[in-house]
């Protein structure tokens, strides 16, 4: 993939439509990452550019790496919310936002594991961490994703 002024070119990139965001970055130089929490790749990557949501994102990255790109990469983007990093806040106003489909915490019902939207997941798929001696259970990214 390479980038041309401000968009993404390659065998796995589509595009949609974000018309809601139109101001223009003036510098660029953090990226965030998100999980989408969602149920797949187009369906979250439409919903970010429904007109009558308040978030968008750049782009999308699917399980299978394809990409949906949503806007520009100088259009500021509604994805970090009221942020902050390194004593820096608003980091709307200088990064890049990249979702990943990703279910994110799953709840773990016997042997069998489950989105917030109800999708069942395999155990292959899921990873688990420990907080304060509870064990979280969560989507796992693919290599895809990163590759």
């Amino acid at each position: 993939m390479e980038i041309i002024e401000n968009l993404l070119f390659g065998d796995n990139v589509k595009y949609l439509q974000c018309s809601k965001c139109k101001v223009k970055l003036s510098r660029v130089d953090t990226i965030v990452l998100h999980s989408t929490v969602g149920a797949g790749a187009i369906s979250s990557a439409l919903y970010l550019g429904r007109p009558d949501t308040s978030v968008s994102a750049h782009v999308v990255v699917g399980r299978d790496a394809e990409v949906f790109q949503l806007l520009p990469f100088d259009v500021k983007a509604w994805h970090a919310g009221k942020s902050f990093h390194a004593g820096r806040v608003n980091l709307n106003d200088c990064s890049i936002g990249i979702e990943l489909d990703n279910a994110g915490e799953l709840q773990r019902v016997g042997d069998r594991y489950y989105s917030s939207f109800g999708r069942e997941y395999s155990p292959d798929q899921v990873y688990t961490t420990e907080e304060e001696g509870r064990a979280r259970y969560w989507h796992s990214f693919t290599e895809g994703q990163f590759g």
